[in-house]
Parts: C-alpha cells; sequence; structure tokens
C-alpha cells in the first residue's frame, strides 16, 4: 500500500502552504525586512474547500431547474471558497474569513495568484514548506 501514498493528496492539502506574493510584473513582493509577502492556504483537496464547494453546489441544486445563476454569484462563490482556506497572512491585518474576502474582492491579482496556487496539487507535496 505504500506506493499508493504518493496519491494523499488530501493530507498534504489540509496541512496547508505558503504562497510566496508577486507583483504584476512577477516580481517578488517583499516585506520592510526583506522576507517575502506570504499568505498560507490549504489547498483544493482539503476539506474545507471540499466543503466550501459541496456547499455552493447544494444551494444551487436546492433552487431547483429554474435555478437563477449570475456572474456575480459565482464570483462571489469563488471568493468565499479562497476566504475560507486562506488561514494566514503577513498583513498588518489579522486574518479572518472576512478580512480574506475584502482582499480578495478589492485585489484581483492576488486573488488570481492565490487561485492558482491551491489548485496545484504540487504547491501541497509533502516536500513544501508548510511553516
Amino acid at each position: 500500500m505504500d506506493i499508493l501514498a504518493q496519491f494523499d493528496t488530501v493530507s498534504s492539502a489540509n496541512t496547508g502552504a505558503k504562497l510566496e506574493l508577486t507583483d504584476a510584473n512577477g516580481a517578488a513582493v517583499l516585506k520592510a525586512d526583506g522576507t517575502p509577502l506570504t499568505i498560507t492556504l490549504l489547498g483544493k483537496d482539503s476539506d474545507v474547500w471540499v466543503k466550501a464547494e459541496n456547499a455552493a453546489r447544494n444551494r444551487r441544486l436546492a433552487q431547483g431547474p429554474r435555478m437563477k445563476l449570475t456572474a456575480e454569484a459565482l464570483e462571489s462563490e469563488a471568493i468565499a471558497a479562497l476566504a475560507k482556506v486562506t488561514t494566514a497572512w503577513d498583513f498588518d491585518e489579522p486574518c479572518t474569513y472576512e478580512a480574506a474576502v475584502r482582499l480578495y474582492t478589492r485585489y484581483p491579482l492576488i486573488r488570481e495568484q492565490v487561485d492558482v496556487f491551491v489548485g496545484d496539487r504540487a504547491n501541497f507535496t509533502k516536500a513544501s514548506p508548510t511553516s
């Protein structure tokens, strides 16, 4: 069974990993002390992400066949899911769900980096730094 351990993406996604933010040109964003500005995130295989996605799908299904789906609602759901898997960051503001929603709503460049990062299973391998 040990050979199957390499397919366990849930454990590492639940542990989380740090995303080092970059600016619009791809350059690392550094804090005053010269270290990278980071956001710690759980992956899309994490229990938190799966629960958020299932809840969103269940809400849509409960609306029945005449469901009204808007681009704004889909964006709001996506931001909410990203906020739920955000566990820590290096900003001055405390990391809360509400603060993460505001951050991802106001800064699409950060939201895009977070979305790509949480969806890339390679970021959540056993070798990924998580502290």
